[in-house]
């Protein structure tokens, strides 16, 4: 899903309405709830989840 590739990618600091308008869902809500069925975690979760293994990974 490129959604999940532009939330791992440290380099996009798009908010997650910016990259729901930009895959073409209408609206960020449309796109958090088809990314939580998916993943089982909200866009904005798994960005803070990937920020901390990041960092983990990292330190």
């Amino acid at each position: 899903m490129r959604c999940d590739e532009m939330l791992r990618d440290p380099a996009c600091r798009k908010l997650v309405s910016e990259i729901a308008y930009a895959l073409g869902f209408g609206d960020h809500a449309q796109l958090s709830r088809h990314y939580k069925a998916h993943f089982g975690l909200s866009p904005t979760e798994a960005r803070e989840r990937y920020l901390i293994e990041r960092t983990a990974a990292a330190g």
